[in-house]
């Protein structure tokens, strides 16, 4: 009998700003429940960026260290940068003692 009073616009309009309601409700429960899930694969996400950012550094100080004749390898296969590093702390030693 209520909905006799509202033309058809009106109850259209009636029914969407229940289902809105509802909805954000909803959202606002299931949000609140699956925040901590949000939460870690945001750290997840954070991870894996820093993860490969730290490898880009590393193929980066591989490609600088081939440059420079100085990239080897360990037994392994894997690159072996220890010559480059030193490389880097001699110059540094040396650029310091150029500005005392």
């Amino acid at each position: 009998m209520g909905w006799s009073l509202l033309d058809e616009s009106e109850q259209e309009f009636f029914n969407r700003m229940q289902m809105n309601a509802a909805r954000e409700h909803r959202d606002h429960v299931e949000g609140a429940r699956y925040d901590d899930v949000r939460e870690r694969h945001a750290a997840e996400i954070e991870d894996m960026r820093q993860n490969d950012l730290s490898e880009q550094y590393f193929h980066d100080e591989c490609v600088r260290a081939q440059a420079l004749g100085m990239l080897e390898t360990d037994d392994t296969g894997m690159p072996d940068l220890t010559e480059y590093y030193n490389y880097l702390i001699r110059l540094d030693e040396y650029s310091t003692r150029q500005y005392e």
